[in-house]
C-alpha cells in the first residue's frame, strides 16, 4: 500500500486490521482526493478490494468561516 501512495504523491500514516462492516481501515495524506480516488480504482480494478470508502477530514474553522458567510432564510408559510 505505502508503494502504490507514494507513486501518486500521497503517504501511508496508518493501517489498521478491524472487526466488523470493514476488513481494515487506512490512514494517508495526499494532495488531492483523485489520487486516493486513483489507487482505489487501481486496487479494485486488480480485483484486491470490493469496497472502498474515503473519507476527508474537515477544518471545521474554514466550515464555520463559510457557514457565517451564507446567506440563506428558511422559507415562511
Amino acid at each position: 500500500m505505502q508503494q502504490m501512495l507514494n507513486s501518486v504523491g500521497a503517504k501511508l500514516i496508518d493501517y489498521h486490521i478491524t472487526r466488523g462492516e470493514y476488513d481494515f481501515v487506512m490512514i494517508s495524506e495526499a494532495d488531492t482526493f483523485e489520487a486516493v480516488a486513483a489507487c482505489a480504482l487501481k486496487a479494485k480494478a486488480a480485483g484486491t478490494l470490493s469496497k472502498a470508502v474515503t473519507l476527508e477530514s474537515v477544518d471545521l474553522n474554514i466550515v464555520r468561516e463559510m457557514g457565517n458567510k451564507v446567506d440563506f432564510s428558511p422559507p415562511t408559510s
